[in-house]
């Protein structure tokens, strides 16, 4: 679990900007509400299928909110087939991790009245 001390130091770190998959270095971007939307949503099915649910088409992708984030910084992007073979668990744990910076940010900009 995380606490709030680990969400504000979170918060404080720089941006995760770029990730290598394969030989290739793609630019990640912010993440839009539209985007956060879709992974909630995503979560929230994922939650209900581990209480049986059964799950929507391509919700088994792990790689749902690296995508968001390197959609975010170039509109031409698709993760194909190819691709998805070389992103390692450790690309997917800081695409997630970035995802929550982001979030964190967000929530103690809003917070403090500068959003």
């Amino acid at each position: 679990m995380t606490t709030i001390e680990e969400l504000f130091a979170l918060s404080k770190e720089p941006p995760l900007r770029s990730v290598v998959i394969g030989d290739k270095v793609f630019a990640l971007g912010d993440l839009s509400p539209g985007a956060l939307a879709d992974i909630t949503a995503w979560g929230n099915r994922l939650v209900a299928h581990a209480s049986g649910a059964p799950l929507e088409p391509g919700d088994d992708d792990p790689t749902r909110i690296l995508q968001h984030l390197i959609f975010a910084a170039d509109n031409d992007f698709e993760m194909t087939k190819e691709l998805r073979k070389h992103v390692t668990p450790e690309v997917i744990v800081a695409a997630g991790r970035e995802m929550m910076r982001q979030v964190t940010v967000r929530a103690l900009a809003a917070h403090d009245g500068s959003a």
